[in-house]
């Protein structure tokens, strides 16, 4: 067997020298070799100083001094010296300068070698520089995202394709009060079922929230559930919140990831609710509101009715909603109504009239408010008519002028019966002493010796003083009477009612308003009801003249019983009487109200009406507070 020859070692090395000069010269990394004593460069292929953008005679000009920013210069020489004591060693993103002064940078595996007889450092540069931007890129996003994600006022939850929370932000904290540390990593079911409150933890619901997670993140496809679109949590300090929730998928590089916005919805919730509540209270008003009220736009055409209106009309608001005016009333009503709507919507200012309207085929006096009605951009659209029954009003009115009339005939009567007292008063003595004097001359006359002429005389004077005396009595007879009606009996709770009510508008045009207490448990009074009424009109009207009609001011009109007596007590708060005028108050025609404002004849009526029924009436004065008149009227019954 022939003997190897053994390979010769000077073409072996020619070899692996022409071997390595290939490799050298087309690998596409760029190779450099730098002196690690003088850090100068050695030997350098071409990739490389494509890199620096410089020829082969250029690059063995330079040194490592030359081949980095001065910013990063110290780190690279540092991590230089490091690797030239090692066998290899790997630097990530070092920055290389190019000739024309713009940066690249590269991954360096350095090591040392034997280099003409020197030891060198050998460094493979590639070029990372697309991909150190789009990791810088990447950093930037992912800094951006994150800054988007800590300052947003939603709460977002990630997380990951098992349903494990990822991601859990500061506005998602805030709102359920769980920190980010002790949801990370966890089930979002387990978490979500934990914030539920007590009355909704089942496990019927725990099992919708971990199967709707699991699906949605199975799909890729947003599939969240009913039961949680506005989700009721319990944070941990107890406090109720509503969160509204927006779940959504996100596509990463090996699936898919599950979002979800969490946005606050309590103080929005509880704003709904309290609007709800307004327009509750607002329609339960309107509805139950005993004026009638339409919104009707500017062609005439009804909005809206309320069942008050509706029932005038003689239907149900649903009967009426969307007709014209001229549908629903006369035509002269009717125009006359659109007229001051479009008045009103044209101007912007409210308006009112007063009319005759036809009420379930009976004509009514309303008095009928007409205001504008703004949109949301505060535009006017539409009228609000609110029309207000004064029919009875007008009549108790009418009924009240007519009283007063009856009451002014009233007073020129007392007057008449207190003058014809006092001239009856008056002329009874010397008529008296007249006839008795003419009746003795008479007799002496009889006796003598006269001319027919003196008794003739003498008689028809007699008959004349007769005659005055008979119309004097008549005088006195007319004075002495009060009412022809037969007492009755009479429940002042009902006459009081009725005064109060015919004086009503009287005392609020004074602005006094007029309390009426404690009269529902009292037997009835045996007395002429004319009379009481007379007497109830006579103190309420007194009160009512002494409010001045500027301030605000009261009538109480109040009973107790006393010994068998119902004690009536009409108390106001007008100034009370001076002293100089307290003793004469009750005196005929004595009145301290401008002239013609009153007769004086009002309180001497009160007194003489109760002595009539054998009650008392006092006065109790407190000058500048008010003044309290009490009657005294005795009870029928026990």
């Amino acid at each position: 067997m022939a003997k190897a020859i053994p390979p010769d070692p000077r073409k072996a090395a020619a070899g692996s020298e022409r071997l390595f000069q290939t490799v050298f010269e087309n690998i596409v990394d760029g190779v450099l070799v730098a002196d690690i004593e003088t850090k100068r460069f050695h030997a350098a292929n071409p990739a490389f100083c494509k890199m620096l953008g410089c020829s082969l005679e250029e690059a063995l000009q330079l040194g490592v001094q030359d081949l980095h920013p001065p910013e990063s210069l110290a780190r690279v020489v540092r991590a230089f010296e490091k690797q030239a004591a090692r066998r290899q060693s790997l630097a990530r993103d070092i920055p290389v300068l190019r000739r024309d002064g713009s940066v690249f940078y590269a991954d360096v595996n350095a090591f040392p070698i034997e280099f003409s007889g020197r030891t060198c450092l050998m460094g493979v540069f590639r070029d990372v520089s697309a991909r150190k931007e789009a990791e810088d890129l990447l950093k930037e996003s992912e800094s951006r995202f994150r800054g988007v994600i800590e300052q947003s006022s939603e709460g977002i939850v990630l997380i990951d394709e098992k349903g494990h929370v990822i991601e859990w932000n500061r506005a998602q904290e805030d709102g359920t009060g769980k920190r980010r540390d002790e949801v990370l990593g966890r089930p979002l079911w387990q978490v979500v079922c934990e914030l539920l409150p007590a009355r909704l933890r089942r496990s019927s619901l725990e099992e919708a929230v971990r199967s709707g997670i699991d699906e949605a993140c199975r799909t890729g496809k947003s599939c969240w559930f009913d039961e949680l679109h506005e989700l009721e949590i319990v944070r941990a300090d107890g406090e109720e919140r509503f969160l509204q929730i927006l779940a959504y998928p996100v596509r990463v590089r090996n699936g898919f990831r599950l979002g979800a916005g969490c946005r606050d919805i309590t103080a929005r919730r509880a704003v709904e609710q309290a609007l709800r509540e307004s327009e509750e209270k607002y329609r339960t008003l309107v509805e139950t509101a005993g004026e009638a009220i339409a919104m009707v736009d500017r062609r005439g055409v009804v909005l809206f009715m309320n069942r008050m209106a509706a029932t005038n009309a003689g239907g149900s608001p649903d009967d009426f909603i969307g007709k014209s005016l001229g549908q629903v009333l006369p035509p002269d009503v009717a125009e006359r109504h659109l007229a001051e709507v479009r008045a009103v919507i044209d101007g912007g200012q409210g308006g009112s009239m007063t009319g005759l309207i036809p009420v379930r085929g009976q004509p009514r006096w309303y008095s009928t408010t007409i205001e504008p009605v703004r949109n949301a951009e505060g535009s006017i659209t539409a009228a609000l008519v609110v029309g207000r029954d004064i029919h009875d009003l007008r009549q108790a009115r009418a009924e009240l002028e007519e009283y007063r009339e009856k009451m002014a005939r009233a007073d020129r009567l007392a007057s008449l019966g207190t003058l014809s007292a006092t001239i009856a008063h008056e002329l009874t003595q010397p008529l008296t002493v007249s006839r008795l004097s003419l009746q003795e001359a008479l007799a002496d006359v009889e006796a003598g010796d006269y001319p027919p002429e003196v008794r003739e005389a003498l008689h028809e004077s007699l008959g004349g003083i007769s005659d005055a005396t008979f119309r004097v009595e008549r005088f006195r007879n007319f004075a002495r009477r009060s009412s022809k009606e037969v007492p009755t009996n009479v429940q002042m709770e009902e006459v009081l009612s009725r005064t109060v009510r015919l004086l009503e508008g009287k005392a609020h045009e004074k602005n006094m308003s007029i309390l009426v207490q404690n009269l529902g448990d009292f037997p009835a009074i045996v007395a002429d009801e004319k009379d009481m009424e007379q007497m109830c009109f006579a103190l309420i009207e007194n009160a009512i003249q002494a409010a001045d009609g500027r301030s605000r001011h009261q009538l109480v009109i109040s009973a107790e019983r006393i010994a068998g007596q119902m004690c009536l007590r009409f108390e106001d708060d007008c100034g009370g009487i001076t002293p100089e005028h307290a003793d004469r108050i009750f005196q005929p025609f004595f009145t301290t109200k401008p002239p013609n404002e009153g007769t004086g004849l009002g309180l001497c009526i009160v007194e003489r009406i109760v002595g009539q029924v054998r009650g008392k009436v006092r006065v109790e004065n407190a000058p500048d507070r008010g003044v309290a008149f009490c009657v005294a009227l005795p009870l029928k019954g026990p």
